[in-house]
């Protein structure tokens, strides 16, 4: 004997409203060339469209299904920024930085009927950025050497849209990483080039996300970051 299983609250169409603005500048600054990019955005999202995992309302005993279900109202806002410099011909410096406000302003959810409680709003770090540095020496004949070392770092986040309620224990700690580069260009002849790389240099044990689980099989599981990597290139161009 079989059933059919009918959502009533059948999902609907996700509208944003979008406002931003912002401000560009190539140029110098204090006889240094340098560029900076600054804006601001701010957006409204009606029946916003997320996907839940609830138990089978007609056989519990058959688990969870997946649906997709709207939540009434989400706003959110926040800025980017990116600066770069180059206080001289052999260095060049770039820093960015971003924060999100994000959250349910309206976030009661009613899969068949059942009120359910959304919030926060998953997979959104409130701060994010990253720094750069970049040393160019001039070797023999047409050579260079070229030196980069860049880091990023975010605050923590959730990985379940149902923390509040569902699926709680979702939240993920912030973290650092740092990546390191050395290249040689027209190394012995005019297109050979050596690059080594270094990424996640100090081992940083982090997590990237995660699968919110713990409403319906009782357990949430975490990606884990890319571990620390290395490796040698040989590059040729004709």
């Amino acid at each position: 004997m079989s059933a059919t299983l009918t959502n009533t609250d059948k999902f609907r169409a996700e509208v944003a409203q979008d406002f931003e603005g912002g401000v560009k500048f190539n140029g110098a600054i204090g006889g240094m060339r340098a560029r900076a990019n600054v804006s601001a955005y701010t957006m409204q999202v009606k029946n916003v469209q997320r996907a839940l995992f609830p138990t089978n309302p007609v056989n519990p005993a058959l688990g969870s299904i997946a649906i997709t279900v709207n939540v009434p109202e989400a706003r959110i806002k926040g800025f980017e920024a990116e600066l770069g410099i180059s206080p001289a011909s052999w260095l060049d410096l770039g820093i960015t930085v971003a924060h999100t406000d994000a959250e349910f302003t309206k976030n009661i959810a009613r899969p068949f009927g059942v009120p359910t409680a959304f919030g926060p709003v998953a997979d959104v770090p409130r701060w994010s950025g990253s720094a750069y540095a970049v040393v160019t020496v001039p070797l023999d004949g047409d050579a260079n050497l070229r030196v980069r070392g860049d880091v990023y770092s975010q605050s923590s986040f959730f990985f379940s849209n149902t923390e509040i309620s569902l699926t709680p224990g979702t939240k993920l700690p912030g973290y650092t990483t740092a990546n390191f580069r050395v290249d040689v260009d027209n190394l012995f002849a005019s297109g050979l080039g050596l690059g080594v790389w270094i990424r996640n240099a100090f081992n940083e044990r982090y997590f990237v996300g995660g699968l919110p689980l713990g409403g319906s099989l009782g357990i949430n599981s975490a990606n884990v970051g890319r571990p620390q990597m290395y490796g040698v290139e040989l590059r040729a161009t004709f």
